[in-house]
């Protein structure tokens, strides 16, 4: 939602983005920053106070330093993947009007763009900053400023995420870093717009969305491939379908790491009923008792490397 803003908005123009990593801080990297500690009631400290992402990559990576590890063209890609789908969208032509009426999808590309490399560290490139987000937000993107328009905006960069987007060679924390980035934004925006804030409109991009054996038995030997290389597990060695399900199934161990609403949506997505299920192993366990062809979860299936 933070996403273009009309040429009546009081601006310099834009300029060219950087192409490389460089950081220095932008126009909205500060606030952005406080927001998100305040968010996660973390303490301001000298150690996430860098813009260059520590390379380790046991260590926690904030968006913030995003453009150390990803630089301009990695990040226009997502971006453009994102408007290229919200331009194609005619199931919603309602969502589609509220930027289509503004400009083109270059337009959008560009802005949104400068916004992303502004607040992850890339430099003084969103010019205006909040003001003209705020602006935007109430001035233009008004009808998609609501709970609809949420869903809707998350349902195709969850997509542009989980389905246009290569991340075989990318740092595993940078996808996990956007998602908790979108999600704080989308939280501050909801208050701000009062709106309900729908945590299940983020399920299928909060990480790797777990799938049983008895899901990966239903993949085909490229998909399963794909799936281990997105999760930047080794295949060496690994010859038959079955190999590749026993590398990427999902065990009681792994969706106990799920909170009890996530398990709960991802199982009603699934077309299981919840009803009765109170504690976190009886959902666990309702994932393996499944019937023969119930749907798997979210859209992990349908991740493709590119």
């Amino acid at each position: 939602h933070t996403h273009t803003t009309h040429t009546q908005v009081p601006h310099s123009p834009t300029p060219p983005l950087p192409m490389s990593g460089k950081c220095s801080h932008g126009f909205t990297t500060a606030r952005a920053r406080a927001d998100w500690l305040n968010a996660k009631g973390i303490a301001a400290t000298k150690e996430n106070a860098s813009l260059v992402a520590n390379p380790d990559e046991s260590t926690p990576l904030f968006f913030w330093q995003l453009h150390s590890v990803l630089g301009y063209q990695k990040i226009e890609a997502i971006v453009r993947a994102f408007y290229v789908r919200v331009y194609a969208d005619d199931d919603a032509p309602w969502f589609k009007e509220a930027f289509t009426q503004i400009s083109g999808v270059e337009h959008h590309i560009n802005t949104q763009a400068a916004f992303w490399i502004d607040a992850f560290g890339g430099g003084r490139q969103y010019h205006g900053g909040d003001g003209r987000i705020d602006f935007h937000h109430t001035h233009n993107a008004a009808s998609v400023m609501n709970a609809a328009g949420a869903t809707r905006w998350m349902h195709h960069m969850t997509l542009a995420l989980n389905e246009d987007i290569d991340w075989s060679r990318v740092d595993p924390r940078v996808k996990p870093c956007i998602a908790d980035f979108l999600k704080v934004r989308m939280v501050k925006y909801a208050k701000t717009h009062m709106w309900r804030f729908d945590e299940s409109d983020f399920d299928a991009l909060a990480g790797d969305t777990p799938l049983t054996a008895a899901d990966l038995q239903g993949l085909s030997a490229g998909r399963l491939r794909a799936l281990a290389r997105q999760r930047s597990l080794s295949t060496v060695g690994l010859t038959e379908k079955a190999d590749f399900v026993r590398l990427l199934a999902a065990t009681r161990d792994d969706l106990r790491t799920f909170k009890v609403g996530p398990l709960r949506r991802m199982l009603k997505k699934r077309g299981i009923s919840v009803d009765g299920l109170l504690e976190k192993d009886e959902l666990v366990e309702a994932f393996f008792q499944a019937p023969a062809g119930t749907e798997p979860l979210g859209n992990a299936s349908g991740n493709k490397v590119q």
